[in-house]
């Protein structure tokens, strides 16, 4: 059943993970998109390199957990893929590249690699060039903002968000599910409604 009904992420079934992390440390593999030639832009006025920012940052973050980093450098060159279910978390640093050049093998491999992390169903995070590889990765489209680059700090205030709906449990999810059966067999989500029933059932199984 679930083949049928399950979540779809480029028309493949999505597989769930578990926290991998021990007692010991939450592991996180840190994506510094930066090239060798954008890191040492950085680096010779003073910057520090995104992935030395995201190691300081989510051991902060961590509120007194150990934490352990690897870092990949894709726009290196090749690279294996790590095996995401060692880790809890993928950081995804900003860089000076753009999905928009779809052609750059330095944005298609890390594009595959956000679709790895998709598939194997590891939490991801990032900022701004994270932005664009999430969205691309999961099958959406990233466009020019018309009104230029940004630089700067923003001071007009805060909002923070997130793209699913957390305060869903299982409960709620397989009301919603039954309150919309109807769009969402017509807008292919399920085949049949007795797909959406069956969803529906075995949400409510696991609520106990």
């Amino acid at each position: 059943m679930w083949s049928k009904v399950v979540a779809r992420h480029g028309g493949r079934p999505l597989s769930v993970r578990g926290i991998a992390s021990s007692a010991n440390a939450l592991r996180f593999l840190i994506v510094d998109g930066y090239s060798p030639e954008g890191r040492l832009e950085l680096t010779k006025s003073g910057v520090s390199i995104a992935s030395d920012l995201y190691k300081r940052m989510l051991s902060t973050s961590a509120d007194g957990l150990p934490t352990s980093f690897d870092v990949l450098f894709p726009s290196d060159g090749p690279f294996d893929t790590p095996d995401l279910r060692n880790y809890d978390a993928v950081a995804w640093t900003g860089c000076s590249l753009t999905v928009l050049d779809s052609a750059d093998i330095r944005v298609t491999r890390q594009l595959e690699l956000a679709k790895q992390c998709y598939a194997h169903g590891v939490p991801q995070y990032g900022s701004c060039w994270a932005a664009q590889i999430a969205v691309v990765a999961a099958g959406g489209v990233v466009s020019k903002n018309p009104r230029g680059r940004e630089m700067g700090l923003a001071r007009k205030g805060e909002f923070w968000g997130v793209q699913y709906h957390p305060e869903y449990d299982l409960r709620e999810m397989a009301r919603l599910t039954l309150a919309r059966k109807e769009r969402l067999v017509k807008y292919g989500i399920f085949q049949t409604h007795q797909d959406g029933d069956e969803y529906i059932v075995q949400c409510s199984i696991m609520v106990h």
